[in-house]
């Protein structure tokens, strides 16, 4: 079996591929929702096709945050794990308040989901950090 990140056992490495993928995930649904509703207008919220796709995106976010709690994360890695799950939760609530802010056309909702999502990001950088931190510990680029 090889190794993609020397110095990671396989079981850590296994972990870090999941996390990995969830992340990237919803790194790509953000991405897409940012593109979505950088330049909203009220006609948008009457398309059904942006709609599916803001939707779309909003359950992408959702179901990743309920798939990162379900991994159980080595010992080295359960601080980055718990900073992954309340980012994921986070992004997830913004989901939730995005939609409800959509739906009923409230600007303090969508608001709350653009700081939630915020909160989520600083978390994430938190997490990607203390993995840069892990990695020169185990003295690996």
């Amino acid at each position: 079996y090889e190794l993609i990140f020397p110095g990671f056992s396989g079981k850590e490495q296994r972990y870090m591929l999941a996390t990995l993928e969830i992340t990237d995930t919803v790194g790509n649904a953000l991405e897409r929702l940012s593109d979505l509703t950088s330049d909203v207008t009220v006609l948008d919220f009457v398309d059904d096709d942006w709609i599916l796709d803001v939707a779309t995106q909003l359950a992408i976010i959702k179901v990743s945050s309920e798939e990162i709690q379900k991994l159980t994360p080595p010992p080295a890695f359960e601080s980055i794990h718990g900073l992954l799950v309340q980012a994921l939760e986070l992004y997830a609530q913004s989901a939730d308040n995005l939609a409800l802010g959509i739906d009923n056309l409230d600007a303090g909702l969508i608001n709350q989901a653009v700081s939630e999502m915020d909160q989520g990001r600083a978390l994430v950088e938190q997490a990607t950090t203390e993995m840069g931190r892990l990695r020169e510990e185990r003295q690996v680029s």
